[in-house]
């Protein structure tokens, strides 16, 4: 009688075990399925976000550089272009050169890429003004920063007030675009020739 006992008992913890491994097996294999679905979810969208660079450094290369042309009063993007060596001096730049033309340009209007892009995607050049829209409670803080690039840290810079600041300080990439420094260098630019003729 114990034999049968211990035989019926035996029966009983190997159908238990096999039952638990069947369903231990189905979960394994849902496991593997949804880890498989996991990885192809992870891999597509490291592809997307390769594209998406990709797409950006295409674009940075195109503009590396803008300044304001002097026939078009209008910027232009790409790179600068260097007048010829005279004297043993260094040459100036004296325009830009895009993948189809060339313009001639204000010089002190050329504006390097900082590589970085603000909330709509647009690149920052040096000398771009960057507004910030911040929500205090119930008000709404405004606050304009410049770019600017600084030969002492050899690096972009932004300028608040009186001081400038690393990039670092502010998410870049939640401002928008208002302007450039050379905006008004034009306007004064258009103002000047319109009083000497």
């Amino acid at each position: 009688m114990n034999f049968i006992i211990i035989t019926i008992s035996a029966i009983s913890v190997f159908i238990a075990t096999v039952i638990s491994s069947e369903r231990g097996f189905k979960k394994g294999i849902e496991f593997e399925r949804a880890l498989q679905s996991q990885k192809i979810r992870l891999k597509k969208a490291e592809e997307k976000e390769r594209e998406k660079i990709q797409k950006e450094n295409k674009t940075m290369k195109k503009e590396l550089y803008k300044a304001i042309s002097e026939e078009t009063q209008e910027w232009v993007f790409g790179l600068p272009c260097y007048g010829q060596e005279r004297y043993g001096q260094e040459s100036e730049i004296i325009g830009i050169e895009t993948e189809n033309d060339y313009f001639d340009i204000i010089p002190e209007t050329l504006c390097q890429a900082t590589g970085k892009t603000d909330k709509f995607g647009d690149n920052l050049f040096e000398g771009d003004i960057i507004q910030f829209i911040h929500k205090l409670g119930k008000d709404t803080v405004r606050e304009t920063v410049t770019v600017y690039y600084s030969e002492q840290s050899a690096s972009f810079m932004l300028g608040v007030k009186d001081c400038l600041l690393p990039f670092g300080m502010f998410n870049v990439n939640e401002g928008q675009i208002i302007g450039n420094i050379h905006d008004d260098k034009l306007s004064i630019k258009e103002g000047n020739e319109a009083t000497v003729d």
